[in-house]
């Protein structure tokens, strides 16, 4: 685990990711559509999360611990941007960058850039 001063457990994770859920869902929800799609996609994505880290958390309950160490990153604000870029274009990607550009231009032509 890293050597930051809050180590969060696998509970205290689930707590933030059903925050984060409910946060989302509730009313009143935002008026702006891109926002509200935003808010939307936040909860669905903290939902699957949270599901997995139960399960997880069930299983190996060790590896479960490293994850929320993990997610609560080296200074407690969450992972840091780099490291997780990295581990999608190792573990995901398979170590091809052109797929995280692929990503990246798709998401400008979301965002309408």
């Amino acid at each position: 685990m890293d050597t930051h001063d809050t180590v969060l457990t696998p509970t205290e994770l689930l707590e933030r990711l059903g925050e984060t859920y409910v946060g989302g869902v509730a009313a009143p929800t935002p008026a702006d559509g891109l926002a509200l799609g935003y808010k939307m996609l936040a909860s669905t994505l903290a939902a699957g999360f949270a599901r997995a880290v139960h399960v997880l958390n069930e299983v190996a309950p060790d590896e479960a611990a490293r994850l929320a160490d993990w997610y609560n990153g080296p200074f407690d604000e969450g992972p840091v941007p780099g490291e997780v870029r990295a581990w999608f274009l190792k573990h995901v990607a398979g170590g091809d960058p052109s797929a995280l550009e692929k990503w990246e231009q798709m998401a400008r032509t979301y965002n309408g850039r």
